[in-house]
């Protein structure tokens, strides 16, 4: 199998759309099926808590290890390195979720590690392949965010309120505001609202020129986090069932 990847160039370009891509796709896919149902396994045993931290530390320690890595004299790029993306900052966000008791955590991780992350993986950015480092960076980077959304989810039952909503788009606008801030002062294109000469998945560049297609992804962005909180509702509404729980 290494022999034929490597033939097919693999190795050292990522290719989007092809065989490449769909096997990394199904690799994290199994990653997230698997720890979802490990988390409904061990669901109510003595095993539950542990294995909640144990995923919350492993998230956390590798994500602090990548930014501190990114940092690195070799490796330092201002327009790459610092930890300003979303799927970055939801990669903390998803330890706080599975460590501490703060409800911000756990929304910022449904709205931003569901509604947000997937895209970074069906319209990757990424240019190498699994010779080098960045490949599995950013490969193991979010599929960690996605296995910890999907444990939340499915074994330890979150569903978003309204005010979870309110509080998911009113953290995106902090975001915003920031990271439009940054992008200004160092010319570069964090949250993919910034100047596209450095780079945006193509989806992005066809919403608009840079300045002018902030908006319409914002809007994009809130339509998208509207229907994360609707789909459990919808049910209800539809009287196909009685109210659910809020947590």
């Amino acid at each position: 199998m290494i022999v034929l990847a490597g033939a097919m160039g693999w190795g050292e370009e990522f290719r989007a759309y092809t065989g490449q891509h769909w096997a990394a796709l199904g690799v994290c896919t199994l990653a997230i099926v698997a720890t979802a149902a490990m988390g409904v396994r061990v669901r109510g045993s003595r095993y539950e808590s542990a294995f909640r931290i144990w995923l919350g530390w492993t998230v956390l320690i590798y994500k602090v290890a990548e930014t501190v890595y990114d940092a690195l004299p070799h490796r330092f790029e201002v327009a790459s390195s610092l930890p300003l993306q979303f799927c970055d900052l939801v990669a903390f966000a998803a330890g706080g979720a599975l460590l501490v008791r703060s409800r911000v955590y756990r929304v910022l991780l449904y709205f931003w590690g569901v509604g947000l992350s997937p895209m970074a993986v069906m319209m990757p950015t990424l240019r190498v392949g699994w010779f080098h480092a960045d490949y599995w960076l950013f490969w193991i980077s979010h599929a960690l965010v996605l296995c910890a959304a999907g444990y939340d989810i499915v074994a330890r039952g979150y569903r978003p309120t309204l005010r979870d909503l309110g509080s998911a788009c009113a953290w995106s606008l902090v975001y915003l505001a920031v990271v439009m801030g940054v992008n200004a002062a160092l010319d570069v294109n964090y949250g993919f609202v910034g100047n596209p000469r450095t780079g945006s998945p193509a989806a992005i560049e066809q919403i608009g020129p840079w300045p002018f297609r902030v908006l319409p992804l914002a809007l994009c962005v809130g339509l998208l986090f509207h229907g994360l909180y609707a789909v459990w509702r919808l049910p209800r509404w539809l009287g196909l069932w009685g109210r659910g729980a809020a947590d």
